[in-house]
């Protein structure tokens, strides 16, 4: 039920999708931490551009909520066209430039 076992002919597919000989195991697990380090290193910065989405999201809706409250921005009985344009002039972050971050 014991056999051997070569571990002297490592073939197999990169990254990349191509064939490749590797000598060792170290180097297949080199090659493997290296392709996952920069795995980690993208969804790294894709959660951390979500969130600086999301926290300028959330301060634009509690700044409009803390002038409406304050009578800053009157949105009763007033045109829509007048609501964006008071928004624009205060400064407020619009959807396109959000969804640039």
């Amino acid at each position: 039920m014991t056999s051997t076992l070569a571990t002297t002919n490592f073939v197999l597919f990169d990254s990349e999708g191509k064939i490749s000989k590797r000598c060792n195991a170290k180097d297949i697990l080199h090659s493997w931490f290296q392709l996952r380090a920069n795995l980690y290193e993208r969804r790294k910065e894709y959660m951390i551009a979500r969130l600086e989405k999301e926290h300028e999201t959330l301060r634009n809706k509690v700044r409009f909520i803390q002038a409406v409250i304050s009578g800053d921005i009157v949105i009763n009985r007033v045109k829509r066209k007048i609501i964006v344009a008071t928004l624009y002039s205060k400064n407020y972050t619009t959807m396109s430039q959000l969804n640039k971050i």
